[in-house]
């Protein structure tokens, strides 16, 4: 089964989105509270609970609560900042952490958003079993034993999708380059070739 989930307001922009970039709202499993058996996650996959004891709520009062998380970082593509994390969480309590937005500052190497989702957001052991380029963005793919014990129902692979900056004339992503990354999404699945 499957659930549209929503964010609303999790940045502080002067002006304009990410109008051909995937959405923060997805389609992710559905679970319930009762499924998860362990809140050993504490980035992607954890629990609702896990995730806000690790993380600090963005403190901007107009964006939602539960959508952000962590400090500022300059957003080029909107000319304002942007929270550290946005978030979607699956299950019928929104208890599941599946879907994460983190965003970086402008001209992050791939390396660098790389190593930090690694440390910050995937589960310790996941590993890199994947990866491809297509025009405006680069996909990762990792798998991670801990992530498919744990009981979430989001199976063992996270895909994470880098991308670069949104062209503020025409509001088009640029084509994907290695130097200047700008927000990675990561979901579930094995994908590299997802469209972008």
């Amino acid at each position: 089964m499957f659930a549209l989930l929503a964010l609303a307001g999790c940045s502080s922009s002067v002006s304009g989105s990410h109008p051909s970039r995937p959405s923060s709202s997805t389609a992710a499993r559905s679970q319930t509270a009762s499924a998860y058996p362990s809140d050993h996650l504490t980035g992607f996959g954890a629990t609702r609970a896990a995730w806000n004891a690790h993380h600090e709520p963005a403190t901007d009062p107009s964006l939602d609560k539960g959508c952000c998380y962590g400090p500022d970082v300059a957003a080029p593509d909107n000319g304002g900042t942007a929270s550290t994390w946005n978030v979607a969480a699956s299950g019928d309590t929104g208890a599941l952490i599946s879907n994460l937005t983190h965003n970086f500052a402008s001209h992050t190497s791939a390396a660098t958003a790389l190593a930090t989702i690694t440390a910050d957001d995937l589960p310790s052991d996941a590993q890199q079993t994947a990866q491809a380029t297509q025009g405006v963005c680069a996909t990762w793919v990792y798998r991670s034993a801990s992530l498919a014990a744990s009981g979430t129902g989001l199976g063992a692979d996270v895909s994470v999708t880098l991308y670069g900056p949104i062209d503020a004339a025409t509001g088009d992503n640029i084509a994907y380059t290695s130097s200047n990354v700008t927000q990675a999404i990561e979901t579930a699945g094995s994908d590299p070739n997802v469209a972008c």
